[in-house]
């Protein structure tokens, strides 16, 4: 297979990502506008966007989690009982965004405190999720599948530095938005609030 061949491959595999991605941002933001317009609270559109961005991801995680021996294969240098652990963590951490996401609609105290949590762990952790090895898996298994025949050695070297920096770079800029985001004193305000009228009530 040519190198344009193998371009062009990549590039429809890009695509094909982008399009499953926005197809689940189109709905995920319908649906929390319609929470933001039922929970009567003032309408914010960098709050729609943000949660329904966060949702997003989680959603589209949740399609790549179904196959777990495809995920099982990309940490395959880690000990089984320790990818169950991190498997079912990863299930238990997206669906617990998605419920955030929904309470930050609703401006819950509670859900901008533990977003926060969350982001400040995803920075403390961020090797931890991002290893190297599992970019090596992958792009062993993509040239694989493009050659054709196992592989002893990867024709594109850098490919697995590459990846495993850009996937750190965009988690470490999220995390970053939403600290900066909901620390903001007008945020906070905005949520502190809210929750002061729930308790009066």
């Amino acid at each position: 297979m040519s190198s344009s061949q193998i371009d062009a491959l990549v590039r429809h595999l890009i695509l094909s990502y982008f399009d499953q991605f926005l197809i689940i941002g189109v709905v995920v933001y319908v649906l929390l506008a319609v929470l933001m317009v039922i929970s009567k609270k003032p309408r914010s559109l960098s709050l729609l966007i943000i949660c329904s961005l966060l949702a997003t991801s989680c959603v589209y995680d949740f399609f790549n989690l179904v196959d777990y021996g495809y995920q099982r294969q990309l940490f395959l240098p880690m000990p089984e009982w320790v990818f169950q652990v991190r498997f079912c963590f990863s299930i238990l951490l997206r669906s617990a965004l998605i419920a955030i996401s929904v309470g930050l609609i609703y401006r819950n105290e509670l859900a901008r405190k533990a977003v926060i949590a969350i982001a400040v762990f995803t920075i403390a952790t961020i090797y931890w999720k991002h290893p190297y090895y599992v970019f090596e898996n992958i792009a062993i298994m993509v040239e694989q599948q493009y050659f054709g025949a196992p592989i002893k050695q990867l024709q594109f070297p850098e490919f697995p530095r590459i990846s495993m920096l850009v996937y750190i770079a965009v988690d470490l800029i999220i995390a970053g938005v939403l600290i900066y985001y909901f620390t903001l004193p007008s945020v906070v305000r905005f949520y502190k609030k809210d929750e002061s009228k729930a308790q009066k009530t």
